[in-house]
């Protein structure tokens, strides 16, 4: 979920001088836009991630805030026993003309009970720019104390930014969470599921030829029934009136039978 905000005009100092007048707020837009449909969630878990500010062309400062959420339809049997989140120790720094912006990414997680079953819940963004980063973060992941640590059921969500079939990115940081035990239970039930991306970065393509591969990805340990699995927002007619796509991904949706 991203929070644009920008800075005075005229103020071209980067983070110096702090961006506050918000633009867009994606989780308050995103949430709203769910409650029209009488669809009430509730935000359990927010982790913020990259926080960066630059300068633009139109003579002032943007700036970008980054954050996981796990949100929980209300009303509902389950019951949130625990919350937890951090960032990734392991980042990388991008040079620009007003100083260098980190690129951190996290975790959320959620201890949640369901029925008299108990599942943490986990979503995360892996690193897109470097094998190596995003496989350290993967790494740190399952690493003894963090939050796949324990005996329990997981159910892991995200943009892990690494193709199980290695055919757009190295499958590196998918097999360390393979290896630790997590299951890929979609190709095997419901497809190719691809979900990325579309070619154009600002979500104009005339065509869904960009959805080849998938990244996107939902992994259980231990193996959970997989009961349905379905891709939204990957065809044509889901665009907006205006011809924007909801997202350059698209959103993968399963159902999965609790242990």
């Amino acid at each position: 979920m991203a929070l644009w905000r920008r800075g005075p005009d005229g103020v071209k100092d980067g983070a110096n001088t702090r961006a506050t007048k918000v633009v867009y707020n994606f989780l308050r837009t995103f949430r709203r836009r769910l409650a029209r449909g009488d669809l009430r969630y509730t935000a359990v878990v927010k982790q913020r991630e990259a926080d960066v500010e630059t300068s633009i062309d139109a003579g002032y400062d943007v700036r970008l805030m980054v954050f996981d959420v796990i949100l929980m339809k209300q009303r509902t049997d389950l019951r949130v026993i625990r919350r937890l989140k951090s960032q990734y120790p392991t980042s990388i720094g991008v040079p620009t003309p007003t100083g260098e912006l980190r690129s951190r990414r996290g975790w959320t997680a959620a201890d949640v009970r369901f029925k008299g079953k108990r599942v943490r819940f986990v979503n995360t963004h892996l690193e897109s720019a470097t094998d190596f980063t995003r496989e350290a973060q993967a790494r740190e992941l399952v690493a003894p104390g963090g939050p796949l640590s324990g005996n329990r059921q997981y159910i892991v969500v995200g943009d892990i930014n690494s193709d199980p079939q290695g055919r757009e990115s190295p499958p590196g940081a998918f097999d360390i969470l393979a290896d630790f035990g997590l299951v890929d239970e979609w190709p095997r039930r419901f497809g190719p599921g691809f979900s990325c991306c579309l070619n154009q970065s600002d979500a104009r393509d005339t065509n869904a030829d960009g959805f080849d591969h998938r990244i996107d990805l939902i992994l259980a340990k231990p193996k959970l029934r997989a009961l349905s699995g379905q891709v939204v927002g990957d065809e044509l007619g889901d665009r907006a009136p205006n011809g924007l796509w909801p997202s350059d991904h698209a959103g993968v949706v399963m159902k999965l039978r609790l242990r």
